[in-house]
């Protein structure tokens, strides 16, 4: 009874192990620049990530100068398990 006992724990550990290991890592990621940072008296703001039911992201923020007299749309995306994509400017710069 006992060498049954053993080897169910065993069994038991392995499978949970196994489990684990291709189990999603639980909370946040560390940060990450989608985009560098756009100088020469440019700054990003206003952004917002979602999320589908999927897991891919979307990111989307403005982008404009220090006076926040101009802006443009810019968004990136990012499948789930994957790597951020290019930047896509989505609107022209216009004038607020």
């Amino acid at each position: 009874m006992i060498r049954r006992t053993a080897l169910a724990l065993a069994l038991l550990a392995a499978a949970s192990a196994a489990l684990a290991s291709s189990a999603p890592a639980a909370g946040w990621l560390p940060r990450a620049a989608i985009d560098p940072a756009p100088g020469g008296g440019l700054v990003d703001r206003a952004g917002s990530i979602a999320f589908d039911d999927q897991g891919n992201a979307t990111a989307i923020w403005l982008r404009g100068d220090t006076g926040h007299t101009t802006n443009a749309l810019f968004v990136a995306r990012r499948p789930r398990g994957g790597a951020w994509g290019g930047v896509e400017q989505l609107s022209s710069t216009s004038k607020v």
